[in-house]
């Protein structure tokens, strides 16, 4: 009935349909259309002069989504499905479904405003999604006959199933595009992508054709929802066009998303002139039957049950529900024998209580017309009617699930007492008044018990096995319940029948009758010893690498993937020359931003091959030494989470500066060594050239050679 109430929303008292021309509204229609021109051309203007200022602001951006569209869209939605339970509209879960999308989208903007690329996904995919249906939504009104007849009621499966898919779609989607896993509609440094404009131009050319659609309904029926609706998405599909030509803070996307939130304000207007035609919160305006006939049968219709109206052992009449139960057609229903339908084994027991007259609640069996077999549970009464006609009524109700239910409660039985046994758990049920205990058999092996003992026992019994350290908090802990506070979950010790001890955790939950005394109390508890061990023993293990993190000559850090100190040692703290606490949850540009450059280039390399970067040798200066020169050792390991993907760096580091200064001091000794060395070497050899040329003089004058003159190479030795 969605297609025909907004078809016929103008409708006369008499019941007749509105005329073709729609009514007019004097000086609000003018004003109606009045922001359209203007937005229309702020936006001209904006997009010719080119503005690039841009001011963005997360938190206003989220306020106004949510104050004028998300609200709005949403109850436009609840609405909708309001009135589509009532009446069937295929118009209006289409409706419903646009406006869904629309709203859980804009509220979960702000979410992204840090993330551009996955804002600009989950919106410009939305307002595509939301054109679409709103779109879907204006031809299947246009389509319906002007003069269609109510629509019976409908169940809520196929909106259920509707809306929960948006529900889960639009977050889905979102995770997607915050992780990545989709196409990207905004590059950083580019701008949008090809994807995005042609997305975002689909959107825009679907909701211009929804207003132009709806525009056309409002013609065509003077509904005065169409009419403000239409005007509506005719402002939204303006401030669409704002935003797409521009990017995100400029004055030309301000004044877009200005005509989007004063077209919110148009759809509550639409909202609020359906409710004031209706005198309901509902958009739809025939919903009231004339006749108590008519109520009855909506009635009869509404309900879960089948209901079937026989007269001597044939039916006379059924609802719906009962031809979904049978899947039989009314008309194959009517004038056919009970017994046709009822099983032959039961056949003989329900005509005898309809034949006998007498009220009754039987279970028999019904064939289908598909030949299965159902379980109902029947309430007959038996009435003599104006005419002298008895009849006999009876409200049926298909039982099958429950029967297969009872008859599968053994194998339930067992699969829980396996599931027990598998997670070391036991249940248990203690009457206080009784002292009684009542436990499921797998609390045999956890409590190392055997027989009745294991699965009968008496409080004061199993509290004597409660640990001593743990006995008097435990009890204190039980004669602390009351009715405003029933529920308790507590870890302690026990003692079991073999002498060992178990640490068990248990989850309670306790009845009191009217005067507030305890009268049941019921729970699961598991045998959490191995755990316990494990912890301690990851306990020993966590303080034995803190205490050689702490006490080793090294300095380790482990920052996640946007360079973010998550833990470092003194060590290192000490060689950054600030304290460690300081580090967590800061940058490494923001506590030694000269040493940024280098570790970025590291991490490039190693989520560039997966492999880890050894002996990386870096030199900077920190505040713990301003002003001089350090050299450090750095090993850069990739940190993987659960699937595989680098998460993070652990960094391992050496201070090497005076190794470095060593080796450098080392070099220039050497080097004045062999400055000193060619020195020598020319001074003697200048000593050999003046003993050479007086042995000469002294031979020319016939004098014997003063000097022994001896030269030996290198080579000689």
């Amino acid at each position: 009935m969605g297609e025909y109430s907004l078809i016929h929303e103008g409708k006369t008292a008499d019941g007749t349909g509105a005329s073709s021309t729609p009514p007019r509204h004097g000086w609000r229609r003018r004003f109606a259309w009045a922001p359209i021109p203007l937005f229309a051309t702020v936006i001209a203007i904006l997009y010719l002069l080119d503005i690039r200022a841009a001011a963005e602001s997360r938190i206003l951006l989220t306020i106004l989504n949510i104050v004028f569209t998300a609200q709005i869209a949403i109850l436009v939605a609840i609405l909708a499905a309001r009135t589509y339970l009532a009446e069937g509209s295929p118009a209006l879960l289409l409706l419903g479904c646009g406006n869904l999308v629309l709203g859980i989208t804009t509220a979960l903007i702000g979410v992204f405003s840090l993330n551009p690329n996955a804002l600009l996904t989950v919106h410009n995919s939305a307002v595509c999604w939301a054109g679409l249906f709103c779109l879907a939504s204006a031809l299947a009104a246009l389509a319906a006959p002007k003069s269609a007849p109510p629509r019976r009621p409908v169940s809520g499966p196929t909106l259920f199933i509707a809306y929960a898919g948006i529900a889960v779609a639009v977050p889905a989607g979102a995770w997607l595009a915050l992780c990545g896993l989709v196409p990207p509609f905004l590059v950083p440094g580019q701008g949008p992508t090809l994807l995005r404009e042609v997305v975002l131009g689909v959107g825009v050319v679907l909701f211009g054709l929804a207003a132009v659609f709806f525009r056309l309904l409002y013609r065509r029926t003077g509904s005065r929802f169409a009419e403000w609706y239409s005007v509506g998405l005719i402002l939204y599909t303006i401030g669409l066009v704002g935003v797409w030509l521009t990017v995100p803070g400029t004055p030309l996307n301000w004044t877009g998303r200005a005509a989007q939130y004063l077209a919110g304000l148009y759809l509550l207007a639409a909202l609020l002139a359906a409710q004031h035609k209706s005198g309901a919160w509902q958009l739809s305006l025939e919903l009231a039957l004339q006749d108590t006939e008519k109520r009855l049968r909506t009635l009869v219709e509404a309900t879960f049950e089948g209901i079937a109206i026989t007269q001597a052992g044939r039916f006379v009449d059924v609802n719906d529900q009962f031809c979904k139960m049978t899947g039989y057609t009314r008309r194959e229903l009517i004038g056919a024998s009970v017994s046709q339908l009822a099983h032959p084994e039961d056949s003989q027991r329900v005509m005898d209580n309809i034949v006998a007259g007498r009220d009754s609640v039987t279970e028999h069996r019904v064939l289908r017309k598909d030949g299965s077999v159902i379980v109902v549970e029947a309430h007959g009464r038996t009435i003599r009617g104006t005419d002298g006609r008895m009849r006999r009524f009876t409200a049926i109700r298909d039982i099958s699930e429950r029967k297969r239910a009872e008859d599968s409660l053994p194998e339930s039985e067992d699969r829980m007492q396996q599931a027990l046994r598998v997670s070391r758990s036991f249940t248990f049920e203690w009457n206080p008044s009784t002292d009684q205990v009542m436990r499921s058999a797998s609390c045999a092996s956890i409590l190392k018990l055997s027989g009745d003992e294991a699965v009968r026992d008496t409080g004061r019994r199993y509290f004597q096995r409660v640990h001593p350290d743990d006995r008097d908090r435990f009890v204190q802990m039980l004669d602390n319940l009351t009715p405003a506070s029933s529920g308790y979950l507590t870890e302690y010790r026990v003692s079991r029948g073999d002498g060992s001890e178990a640490v068990l955790e248990e989850v309670g939950q306790a009845t009191f009758d009217a005067s507030g005394t305890l009268v049941r109390l019921v729970g699961v508890t598991t045998d959490i010893t191995a755990r316990k061990q494990a912890e301690a023993a990851l306990a020993r293990t966590t303080e034995l690498l803190e205490t050689l993190l702490a006490s080793a000559p090294l300095g380790f850090c482990y920052i996640d993937r946007e360079l973010r100190y998550v833990r470092i040692n003194d060590r290192l703290a000490a060689m950054n020359g600030i304290p460690a606490a300081d580090h967590i949850g800061r940058t490494v540009a923001e506590m030694v931003p000269e040493l940024l450059p280098a570790a970025q280039e590291v991490t490039a390399r190693i989520l560039a091959s997966g492999e880890a970067v050894v002996g990386h040798e870096v030199i900077g200066e920190t505040p713990a030494q301003p002003g001089t020169a350090r050299y450090w050792s750095e090993s850069w390991y990739p940190v993987r989470d659960a699937r595989g993907a680098i998460s993070g760096f652990g960094v391992i580091v050496e201070d090497v500066s005076a190794r470095k200064q060593a080796e450098a001091a080392l070099r220039e000794s050497m080097a004045e060594l062999e400055r000193f060395n060619e020195r020598m070497v020319g001074r003697e050899l200048r000593m050999i050239e003046l003993k050479t040329q007086i042995n000469e003089l002294s031979a020319e004058l016939g004098r014997p050679p003063p000097y022994q003159v001896e030269f030996r190479t290198k080579a000689e030795g």
